[in-house]
């Protein structure tokens, strides 16, 4: 059949997916290219490319705004390796890597530390410290300048710092140096540092439920594992506490990389917080406060009546994970972040109440609530942190480095009021009480004051993913412009924004981003973020997009 220029036919097109053909059209084209097969060939070229061209840029915009909740992590090159693809194989590695941190945690202070000790007595604190320095330099650098961080830099960091380091403590251990020593410490404590990031930016590829069964299930092995491993230093138990730490980095890694690629795309977090206060938590805000305080009671359980500075195990503990296990497995929803927070917080509570009564009551059993504490307390302070980071993926190498030097300093404070209490220990008990009642005091006070409204849960569920604005309307004639504006004029006067919230509102209708608005008006960072925050709240807006939204429609 011949068509003729500027005829009008009706074309059904078929359009391949998996599993079969889907139907797109009918279309009705326009034939321009002469009167034959060449002309409706072409035409329906072009509509192919056309179509791709389409379904490209909706695979691109939804891979941006998917849900981050329970899917896997998407990004433009939706990571081609057989890891990403396998779920399965996927959330054995997360399985094994957490379990591999785990052991890394309780090694270096059965195994690691110990040797520092003979040296040095608060050589464990200087590396400590060390490494919590070099997490918080990475967490400013990724607020500020997320392009410039790239992964690879990481696995470099976590290379040199633990290989290096390794090689230096053994060295210094066999020439009695203590400041080759001191120095490997330092790097091999800091590459641990950076292993607890990228492990926790692998976890959240996973979904909630998978994460807490990877996070219980590690924290329960691992309990088993005290019982069996032995204590004490060894330079065989060195190199395998070296080994560990770095192949539960590497294993999961190729997860990692996926919110590695998105922290390097697009603006940085705290220039998306100028335009969506809800995509950042400032790192002074409660949820990290009360991580730090209860990870200073974290670290005085750990050192609390510990013997030649290697914490005390009770199998309370390891009874208690088991409990929390068979729940995950069950209902995992039963054990929301509150939930956590509650159970480690009152076993933590009733063991400090009991060790008044130590004389009456076997230490044993106070030993053994604290011990529950201290599973609970890494359960939750990891669960926390994976969370909040897989709401906002942008963000994650920020929450992570900060909630982890959060966490190390908190370890450190709570280690060293553990160990200045055990000094008083067999001379003055009386001392001793004192000390725990203050603790004791103090938790209750900031939980009844502080934590009286605040919820984890509703707080993380709060935070929202970054997403590039998108404005369908371009303003391209002076008759568009100035019905823009009154159109901004009469929403700005039904909210009641001042003079300079109209202006920062237009701009921000306009799709302008927050470094562009302080160019624009010459303001402050604070001064436009304050303002941002009080024009959402005034128009019942939570991001930029609704606020265009709502301007376009």
């Amino acid at each position: 059949m011949l068509f003729k220029r500027g005829d009008h036919c009706v074309i059904p097109f078929l359009r391949r997916i998996p599993g079969g053909t889907q139907r797109v059209g009918p279309e009705v084209l326009t034939v321009r290219l002469g009167n034959s097969l060449d002309g409706l060939f072409s035409l329906m070229t072009e509509r192919r490319n056309n179509l791709s061209k389409t379904q490209a840029s909706n695979n691109s915009r939804s891979s941006t705004v998917a849900s981050n909740n329970d899917q896997p992590l998407m990004t433009k090159n939706n990571l081609p390796n057989k890891i990403s693809n396998n779920s399965l194989l996927s959330f054995v590695l997360c399985l094994i890597s957490m379990l591999l941190l785990f052991f890394t945690n309780w090694s270096i202070n059965s195994m690691v530390f110990p040797l520092y000790d003979k040296y040095f007595f608060n050589m464990r604190e200087v590396c400590t410290a060390a490494s919590g320095v070099v997490l918080i330099l990475i967490a400013l650098l990724s607020i500020r300048r997320a392009r410039q961080l790239h992964g690879i830099w990481l696995v470099a960091g976590l290379l040199f710092g633990t290989i290096i380091g390794v090689m230096l403590v053994f060295i210094g251990d066999f020439i009695g140096n203590v400041i080759v020593l001191g120095i490997g410490a330092c790097l091999l404590t800091s590459g641990m540092g950076i292993s607890m990031v990228v492990t926790g930016l692998g976890l959240i590829s996973q979904s909630p439920k998978r994460t807490l069964i990877c996070i219980v299930a590690a924290e329960l092995v691992i309990f088993q594992m005290r019982y069996l491993a032995p204590a004490g230093y060894s330079v065989i138990r060195l190199f395998i506490f070296t080994s560990a730490l770095i192949i539960g980095a590497l294993i999961v890694y190729p997860l990692a990389k996926a919110s590695l690629i998105e922290s390097e795309g697009g603006v940085s977090p705290i220039e998306a917080s100028i335009v969506e206060p809800a995509s950042y938590l400032p790192f002074g805000h409660q949820l990290f406060i009360c991580l730090f305080l209860f990870r200073i009671v974290y670290g005085f359980i750990l050192t609390f009546g510990a013997i030649d500075g290697i914490p005390t195990e009770s199998v309370w503990g390891l009874v208690a994970v088991g409990i929390l296990f068979i729940v995950v497995m069950i209902n995992s929803s039963m054990l929301s972040m509150n939930r956590l927070f509650n159970i480690a917080f009152l076993f933590a509570l009733a063991g400090f109440l009991l060790v008044p009564a130590h004389e009456v009551i076997k230490l044993s059993v106070t030993h053994g609530l604290l011990s529950c504490s201290i599973g609970v307390f890494e359960i939750f302070n990891y669960y926390v942190l994976i969370s909040l980071a897989r709401r906002n993926r942008r963000n994650a190498i920020s929450t992570f480095s900060w909630g982890t030097a959060i966490l190390v300093v908190g370890v450190i404070s709570g280690a060293n009021l553990g160990r200045f209490t055990n000094h008083y220990w067999a001379s003055n008990d009386q001392v001793v009480i004192l000390i725990v009642a203050g603790l004791t005091l103090t938790l209750v006070a900031y939980t009844i004051i502080f934590l009286r409204d605040f919820s984890f849960d509703k707080t993380i569920a709060e935070v929202i993913e970054h997403h590039q604005p998108v404005v369908r309307h371009r303003l391209e004639s002076p008759v568009e412009i100035d019905s823009f504006d009154r159109k901004c004029d009469t929403i700005a006067l039904q909210h009641n924004l001042t003079k300079r919230q109209t202006e920062i509102f237009k701009l921000l209708a306009k799709g302008r981003s927050g470094v562009f608005i302080q160019n624009e008006l010459m303001v402050s960072y604070n001064t436009i973020k304050a303002h941002v925050k009080h024009i959402y709240l005034k128009l019942d807006v939570h991001t930029q997009q609704e606020l265009i939204d709502l301007v376009e429609f």
